[in-house]
């Protein structure tokens, strides 16, 4: 499903308002709304939503009757009003099919009422040029910080970026336990890791997305790296801020060889420099393909969907990065300013204390529980 029809249909749900003159009459096919929402109320009563299929049965008998005799065109109105914001309520629990049903409900509505007289709101999908796609990103970290799963994905830089600005705005505070895409959790045993640190680990574990040479991966102390591509810029732009603050460094291993320093401890920028002096001499393995393949296009799209303060939604796009600009455009269209509680593919999180998300921050974390479809 595309991510313009989703927004389409997610608008209409959230939107359709109806002029306050219930003696206007209806100006389609009445007929044609009952079938439609005859075929939604089947997919809602096969999917045990008796609220929403009790409300579509409804409208379905107000549909049959028409609108011709007085006041019937205001109840009908009506009718579709309480299935609209039933259906609303229940969007966390539709799937595609559903969807689809409602896709044509609400298309038969707008032709039988005309166009909605109050603002469309709902989420606003991105721009998608169809000549010049985006690129695609070179590196992904999937992981937890603590309990709280995350994704971030891109360019070094643009991955460390999104790291920080996710961390900041979820207000994570004294982590010392992260879960690595492989399943790996690194501890850190002597303190608790800021955020330049916790972001300079993802980027120093984000996985290539297409294969890249030279790599280079070890361990210091037990805080794991493995870098691909330019090996030299990465370990020296964020070793030694992931290492900032240790002073008890004497065990290193890079590329399967162990070092110990049995004269005393390395700084992180001393042992940094080690490990750089290692890259030239020790075999590095090497993919099959020497140079960047970028992936095929896998037909997958990204989706995000639950219940920001109470509103469902349900966002999906072709490339992940997509995903945040169409929650920010659905809480601005929503008129959110403060976020309290999100869930997101089954995933509750809640601020404490009065604390709150702002539009960017919520929709970062919207964005970061993203999954493929």
């Amino acid at each position: 499903m595309s991510l313009v029809r989703i927004a389409l249909a997610l608008s209409l749900v959230a939107s359709l308002s109806f002029s306050p003159r219930a003696e206007a009459q209806p100006r389609g096919d009445t007929e044609a709304l009952a079938r439609a929402v005859g075929n939604f109320r089947a997919e809602a009563e096969r999917r045990g939503l008796q609220d929403v299929a009790q409300s579509a049965a409804e409208l379905e008998r107000r549909a049959w009757r028409g609108g011709g005799r007085r006041g019937g065109p205001g109840r009908l109105q009506e009718a579709y009003r309480d299935l609209r914001r039933r259906t609303f309520a229940n969007g966390a629990r539709m799937d595609d099919a559903i969807l689809d049903s409602w896709d044509v409900v609400a298309a038969e509505a707008l032709d039988l009422f005309g166009p909605p007289t109050g603002p469309i709101v709902g989420p606003v999908p991105p721009p998608v040029s169809p000549i010049s796609p985006a690129p695609q990103p070179a590196y992904r970290f999937d992981g937890a910080f603590e309990s709280m799963a995350v994704a971030f994905e891109g360019d070094p830089a643009q991955l460390h970026a999104q790291c920080l600005q996710f961390v900041q705005s979820s207000r994570i505070t004294h982590v010392d336990d992260v879960r690595l895409a492989d399943g790996r959790n690194v501890h850190n045993s002597s303190s608790y890791w800021n955020a330049d640190q916790l972001c300079s680990l993802a980027v120093l574990n984000a996985r290539e997305l297409w294969a890249m040479t030279p790599i280079a991966e070890g361990v210091v102390e037990d805080v794991p790296f493995r870098v691909a591509g330019d090996v030299r810029g990465l370990l020296t732009a964020y070793l030694p801020r992931l290492l900032a603050g240790n002073r008890w460094i004497d065990d290193v291993t890079v590329n399967g060889r162990a070092y110990h320093n049995s004269a005393g401890y390395w700084t992180p920028d001393q042992a940094t420099q080690m490990i750089l002096s290692q890259i030239g001499t020790t075999p590095t393995p090497v993919p099959p393909t020497p140079t960047p393949v970028p992936p095929p296009p896998s037909g997958r799209t990204w989706v995000s969907e639950g219940v920001i303060e109470g509103r469902a939604f349900r966002i999906s796009a072709p490339i992940a990065q997509q995903i945040e600009p169409a929650c920010q455009g659905f809480l601005q269209n929503q008129r959110v300013q403060l976020v309290r509680s999100i869930t997101v593919n089954g995933r509750t999180y809640r601020q404490q204390g009065g604390a709150a998300w702002d539009v960017r921050g919520a929709c970062q974390l919207v964005a970061s529980q993203a999954v493929q479809q």
